[in-house]
């Protein structure tokens, strides 16, 4: 038997994946409980998804491998709860081997950024040239699911991607502006649409945390270029946020792929 067989990661992406099309097939009520192979009617949704996190976890992958910074494979968690079927993935770091602002930067920034783009490539293709009206909406439900995780990761809370930014661009001020930044993130969420409630933001700050760890060389200051990144990132999350409310209705109005 190959290595991989006894890799938990490997296992855990099987079971994510499966975890999203049955969680998919079940919000659209075409679960069949005598018959399991049902859930093939949520594959689509389970196939974009899982591009979409994918994407996002290698991001932060290969940005850490850049850097040297000792990082593990993605592994994914599988919760069989409708809509999602998972709570997303994630890597882990070794922050001590973390050089500085601009690697922490680097590698924050490289998943959402990465997840944005997946989610932009499953908006290119005509899918109904060549796919069914079921796996089209499948699909759109994924993009709508994946724009949601990109918007949550890039809160700006303590280990969550909008933390490492957040440090990465602070630096010595972080102390001093987490709270602000925070608080008005927060507001900014609550108030601009439904999706995202108070329960969830509360949710992600325990998560996330409040303080992030400090880098081994926290003095040397960003770039010109990382800087402007910083400022996209920023505009970045606006965006998504808007993007959100506009198709909360999507989420609410009890949409079923069918």
């Amino acid at each position: 038997m190959g290595n991989w067989l006894r890799n938990l990661r490997f296992w855990l992406f099987v079971a994510t994946f499966i975890s999203c099309a049955f969680a998919a097939t079940w919000y659209a009520g075409q679960f069949d409980i005598y018959n399991p192979l049902s859930i093939k009617y949520g594959l689509p949704f389970a196939f974009a998804l899982m591009f979409i996190l994918l994407s996002h976890e290698l991001g932060h992958y290969f940005a850490a491998k850049w850097w040297g910074v000792e990082a593990t494979g993605p592994m994914f968690i599988p919760l069989p709860i409708i809509p999602l079927g998972t709570l997303g993935a994630m890597i882990t770091m070794n922050a001590k081997t973390i050089p500085n602002r601009k690697a922490l930067f680097d590698i924050g920034v490289a998943g959402p950024w990465a997840g944005t783009i997946a989610t932009i490539a499953l908006l290119f293709p005509r899918w109904g040239d060549y796919l069914t009206q079921h796996s089209v909406d499948q699909i759109s439900f994924a993009i709508v699911i994946g724009v949601l995780l990109t918007l949550a990761n890039l809160m700006p809370f303590g280990q969550l991607d909008g933390g490492h930014v957040l440090y990465a661009a602070t630096g010595a001020h972080y102390q001093r502006v987490k709270w602000v930044i925070m608080i008005l993130a927060a507001t900014f969420i609550l108030v601009s649409q439904k999706i995202i409630g108070p329960a969830t933001v509360l949710i992600f700050i325990f998560f996330g945390g409040i303080n992030h760890w400090p880098t081994n060389d926290d003095m040397e200051d960003l770039d010109a270029k990382r800087k402007f990144l910083v400022a996209l990132t920023v505009l970045l999350f606006v965006s998504l946020t808007v993007i959100i409310s506009l198709i909360s209705h999507v989420i609410f109005s009890g949409f079923r792929p069918h």
